[in-house]
């Protein structure tokens, strides 16, 4: 025969083991190395309760995602009937992804981004270089915006170097010359 605790014993026991793994979370978390992105998502059950869920936890690099998702697993695991399977838990980050599909589809025009880079790059390479872009801007009046240099890490960056070098093409053509 089973005896089951009363209702008050186990609401004691689940906020008892709430409040002891918010604690621990709050320490990884709070010890946690880079950028934390926490997302979190709101709704209404058919019984008309409110509903409050931690989604995902976002870390800035693969292998402190991998650490957070270990350990919360295993949070969670402890003193309870649930078990949690890690490759559940596991979900890219959106922007992770968006940047893995839009640095392979810049391979494709790699050669041509690897020659605007280029120009960039002499541009930036000294001051008399900067200055005589400059210059050039100043007499076809034309607002003085040195274009931007990428990051290879950040697709973005390559967008906005790209966007900046066509507004001043006609000037790096003629400093090239």
């Amino acid at each position: 025969m089973v005896v089951l605790d009363d209702a008050d014993t186990i609401k004691r026991d689940i906020m008892k083991t709430y409040n002891r793994r918010k604690i621990l979370i709050k320490e990884i978390l709070q010890n946690a190395e880079g950028k934390i992105s926490l997302t979190c998502d709101g709704w209404t059950s058919l019984q008309q309760l409110g509903y409050l869920l931690l989604q995902t936890i976002t870390l800035d690099n693969a292998i402190s995602n991998n650490v957070a998702i270990h350990e919360l697993a295993n949070l969670i695991s402890q003193d309870s009937y649930i078990q949690i399977d890690e490759e559940l838990f596991h979900n890219r980050c959106l922007a992770y992804i968006l940047n893995l599909i839009m640095k392979d589809g810049l391979k494709k025009i790699a050669e041509v981004i690897g020659k605007i880079r280029s120009c960039v790059k002499a541009i930036h390479s000294s001051p008399r270089r900067r200055q005589m872009f400059l210059d050039i801007c100043e007499s076809e009046s034309l607002k003085p915006v040195v274009p931007l240099l990428d990051c290879n890490t950040h697709w973005n960056s390559t967008f906005l170097m790209l966007q900046s070098a066509t507004r001043v093409t006609n000037i790096i053509l003629r400093m090239k010359d």
